[in-house]
């Protein structure tokens, strides 16, 4: 790997019951994320790179939460920076929040009390353990 080269980093949380993942992107570009998502055998058309650079390029958001290309489940979680701090941990659970709603419209969760809130407890763990305390990512 040359120095312009830089190796790509992301959290991929598997929620094996429901037969997908979230993808937890920190600070990358939108080349590196359809790099892992093609590694991953995900289809990248030009409406959902046009739907990825509207909430990129938004200065006013910190994160977002979309869909991992097209006609796949997965989920991709962005955030701008690395959080640091509380306010910028409440981004990222923002974010989590929007990843669980997602999976709760997809499995047809409604009636549910339980299985969403573990979802989102499950998420916000795993981020957390890979996350919290730590300088970078």
């Amino acid at each position: 790997m040359n120095k312009k080269e830089r190796k790509i980093k992301f959290l991929e949380i598997h929620l094996k019951i429901y037969r997908m993942a979230v993808v937890v992107f920190i600070g990358a570009t939108k080349k590196e994320i359809m790099q892992v998502a093609n590694k991953r055998g995900v289809t990248i058309t030009e409406k959902w790179g046009k739907d990825f650079d509207e909430v990129y390029n938004d200065t006013r958001a910190n994160g977002f939460c979309m869909e991992l290309g097209d006609d796949n489940c997965d989920l991709l979680v962005y955030l701008k920076k690395f959080p640091r701090k509380a306010s910028e941990y409440g981004t990222l659970y923002h974010e989590l929040w929007h990843a669980t709603y997602e999976i709760i419209k997809s499995r047809n969760l409604w009636k549910e009390e339980e299985s969403p809130a573990f979802i989102y407890e499950y998420l916000a763990t795993e981020c957390n353990r890979n996350f919290w305390g730590k300088k970078k990512f």
